[in-house]
This record gives C-alpha cells, sequence and structure tokens, in this order.
C-alpha cells in the first residue's frame, strides 16, 4: 500500500493554470497529478537545499544567533 496522501487546494493565476495544464497533457497525467508530481519536486528540492545550507552552516561553527 502507498504512502497516504494529504489533500490540499490551490489556486492559480491564469498563465499558471495553462502552464500547468500543457504539463499535464505532454505527460498524459490529470491536473491533479501533475500539480502534485511539480509540487513534490519543487517541495523537496527546496527542502533539501535549506538543509544543505543547514550544515554549511553548521560545519563553519555557526550557531545561528545573532552576533556569533
Amino acid at each position: 500500500m502507498g504512502q497516504e496522501l494529504k489533500s490540499v487546494h490551490v489556486r492559480l493565476c491564469d498563465d499558471a493554470y495553462e502552464a500547468l495544464r500543457a504539463s499535464a497533457y505532454i505527460e498524459d497525467k490529470d491536473l491533479a497529478e501533475m500539480a502534485r508530481a511539480i509540487m513534490e519536486q519543487a517541495l523537496l528540492g527546496r527542502i533539501h537545499s535549506v538543509n544543505l545550507a543547514v550544515r554549511r552552516y553548521a560545519r563553519a561553527g555557526r550557531k545561528g544567533i545573532p552576533g556569533d
């Protein structure tokens, strides 16, 4: 059995909606599947970048306290 998925409702501007619609058509997915794939890729990539920055900051001896 797959991972439990959470429901999210978003509103897109016309340009973003059309881009999503075109992407879904190209990938032969429905809008929700395509939106999920794009959001997961963007969000997981973003949090990965943040985690890398935190690790680099910690290795540099920083504690995240102003003036340290």
